[in-house]
């Protein structure tokens, strides 16, 4: 017969409570666990199976273990490959718990307990894979079904990620993925090391790769330190320990000009002399060869002598401990060679033959002038030169600013008597002496001295006159005085001075105004500058060598000379800026490599500043092949920007101890021995 009509299972009241006894029932008997749902990150659609899996999300609710007495399942499995945890466990949970704690927290309709989620249960810190959900038990009681029924297996990780925000969950990831241990390395083993090698002439002709460093993206700039040596001003000048000399055309050509430089030598000759500087001549046997011989002497020769003696100047020396400065220079008016040292005029006479001292002929300076000139043998010159310069002009045009004088006072003296007694101040004879007698000599003064005219004894009225018959100093203002006549402001020229009292007009004398004496020549104090008479100007300084690196696999495998520079002594020092490095990388980021043909990416499991060490899980490579990192470019942060080179690349495995493929990792204490001399497996 039919079921009675007057009793029904599906009172929705009963229903309710019995829910409600249900949910309370594993509230007191059950435990809080986490459900945490599987994200498919990229299902192959053919096969159905999801190799890269995600677990995002935690979700904690309370469930009822139906396992009393221990886990299910096989347990602890020795085999010949380590041992195997092989446990299950069945979950119970409250659909209507479900549906609150969990389901509406997601975005996909209907969702309910899927196969292939974890549960973490904190009481034994185990994760259990659902393996398979009954939702039909309890069968229908009360016409409802209020509970899912999960049957779960021990969680085998499968280098899935878990970032779910709970730490004892997430270092499941931690432990049990296949990652790599990158040991960093520090700058000073990241940089490169270079070594110049120098040519004997002192420029650099190679460079060798000590070391290449590592960790370059792009090539890293070199920077050469400059020249550094005995000079006199700068930073270099050109010496004789590399065979240098400095050979050349000048920039232009003038009959009359100077030639000018600086010197330091460090062994004058044993025998016969040094050259200095060739230069000039509109003829090869017109050039002018400068140098010094065993005494330090300045000495001159002409390509063809003709048998005239080589000149020997005896009026200074060179010195071997500083440096000197000598000028050379040529007056076409009056067909003379002039000469200074340290600014004291040693040379001034009429030249054997008229020279074209900056001509279209090359200029020759230092080592590479040595040679021999009609007989007269020039050996290299040692030592140092610095500074040299042409300048192209007359003598006045070129020396007047540099003429130096100390103006002076000097008295002349005016006796009564019958004009045998004019005195010229006797302790200033560089200006002619005294006037005695009726001699009546010219009176030399130069322009901004001061003339004193003393006439306190009453001698005889005197009065000065230019050129052009003006009185300048009339005989009133001196009779019974004294006046002065400064002669600053007044032409060069000759002036007259002369008794005005009749019958004496035979007491009369030049006094002539002439400009700075060219005995003493300013010495520079700096670097020689340039103008528009510069025919050459050289420092000496040295130009430092420009090199560029050569990358391969982020180092430097060989360095291109793109500049030799030039007057090293020792090889240069190249400075190289280290790779990118430091930061503190943070545990959960994402790190990248960046080479040259693939892109390595991966998840950061541990971070130790201390030793540097870097633990990277889920490592794979944009080209989809397997790689590694590498020790040639740097790690990169992606939420840090920490930036490190690695310097050792290991695999690393662990397997969390609670999972389903815990094996051995201690093979010399733990290894299992399933021989046949050991059937039962015994631990040694």
């Amino acid at each position: 017969m039919a079921t009675n009509p007057w009793i029904s299972q599906t009172v929705r009241s009963e229903q309710n409570l019995y829910e409600d006894i249900v949910i309370e029932s594993l509230k007191f008997y059950g435990q809080d666990v986490y459900y945490i749902p599987r994200e498919i990150v990229n299902k192959d659609k053919i096969f159905g199976d999801d190799i890269p899996s995600r677990f995002s999300d935690a979700y904690k609710i309370e469930m009822y273990i139906e396992n009393t007495e221990g886990f299910d399942g096989e347990g602890d499995l020795f085999t010949k490959f380590g041992i195997e945890l092989r446990d299950q466990a069945t979950f119970v949970v409250a659909r209507k718990r479900w549906k609150k704690l969990v389901g509406n927290k997601l975005t996909e309709a209907g969702f309910r307990p899927r196969e292939g989620d974890v549960i973490y249960l904190p009481m034994s810190q185990s994760l259990f894979e659902v393996m398979k959900v009954e939702t039909e038990t309890p069968f229908y009681q009360l016409s409802q079904l209020p509970t899912f029924r999960m049957q779960c297996e021990l969680f085998e990780y499968n280098d899935e990620q878990f970032a779910t925000g709970i730490e004892s969950i997430d270092d499941v990831e931690f432990e049990g993925a296949f990652q790599y241990k990158v040991t960093m390395g520090t700058d000073a083993s990241n940089t490169p090391v270079l070594t110049p090698v120098l040519d004997d002439q002192g420029r650099v002709s190679s460079v060798t790769v000590t070391s290449g460093g590592r960790g370059y993206s792009t090539a890293p700039t070199l920077t050469v330190s400059g020249v550094e040596g005995d000079k006199k001003f700068g930073t270099s000048s050109l010496h004789s320990q590399r065979g240098h000399g400095d050979e050349r055309n000048y920039l232009f050509t003038n009959t009359d000009g100077t030639v000018e430089l600086f010197v330091k030598s460090s062994a004058l000759p044993s025998e016969g002399q040094q050259a200095l500087l060739v230069t000039g001549g509109d003829s090869d046997k017109n050039q002018l060869i400068i140098g010094i011989n065993s005494a330090g002497q300045v000495v001159y020769s002409f390509a063809d002598n003709d048998g005239v003696p080589q000149k020997v100047l005896t009026g200074a020396t060179i010195s071997t401990s500083s440096f000197d400065h000598l000028l050379f220079g040529y007056q076409s008016s009056d067909n003379k060679l002039y000469a200074y040292l340290n600014g004291t005029r040693i040379l001034d006479s009429v030249s054997d033959r008229p020279l074209n001292l900056i001509s279209s002929n090359a200029y020759s300076v230092g080592a590479f002038a040595g040679r021999e000139m009609d007989g007269i043998n020039y050996s290299a010159f040692t030592g140092r030169i610095d500074e040299f310069r042409a300048l192209t002009g007359d003598k006045s045009a070129v020396l007047t600013s540099r003429l130096v004088h100390t103006s002076a006072t000097y008295t002349l003296t005016i006796s009564g008597g019958d004009g045998n007694d004019y005195t010229f101040d006797a302790g200033q004879s560089d200006r002619n002496g005294e006037i005695t007698d009726l001699t009546d000599p010219d009176i030399n003064i130069v322009v901004g001295d001061t003339l004193v005219l003393d006439n306190n004894s009453g001698g005889h009225p005197i009065e000065i006159k230019d050129s052009s018959n003006n009185v300048i100093v009339s005989s009133a203002d001196i009779i019974d005085g004294v006046t002065t006549w400064n002669t600053t402001g007044n032409a060069v020229g000759t002036y007259t001075y002369q008794c005005t009292v009749s019958g004496h007009q035979n007491m009369v004398g030049n006094i002539i105004v002439s400009a700075t004496p060219e005995t003493t020549i300013s010495v520079p104090t700096a670097e020689f500058d340039s103008g528009s008479n510069t025919a050459i100007l050289r420092h000496f300084n040295g130009d430092s060598a420009q090199l560029t690196a050569v990358l391969t696999n982020g180092s430097i495998s060989s360095v291109t000379v793109d500049s030799s520079g030039e007057y090293y002594i020792d090889p240069p020092t190249v400075t190289i800026p280290a790779p990118s490095a430091g930061g503190q990388f943070i545990v959960g980021e994402t790190v990248t490599q960046t080479n040259s043909a693939f892109t390595i990416k991966g998840e950061v499991t541990r971070w130790s500043d201390s030793d540097r060490i870097l633990q990277v899980a889920h490592v794979g490579s944009t080209d989809g092949t397997y790689r590694q990192f590498t020790t040639f470019v740097p790690v990169v942060g992606g939420s840090s920007n920490a930036e490190w080179v690695p310097s050792l690349v290991e695999e690393l495995q662990e397997i969390q101890e609670t999972a389903q493929n815990k094996i051995f990792d201690d093979f010399e204490g733990d290894f299992l021995d399933f021989s046949e001399s050991n059937p039962f497996g015994d631990i040694f």
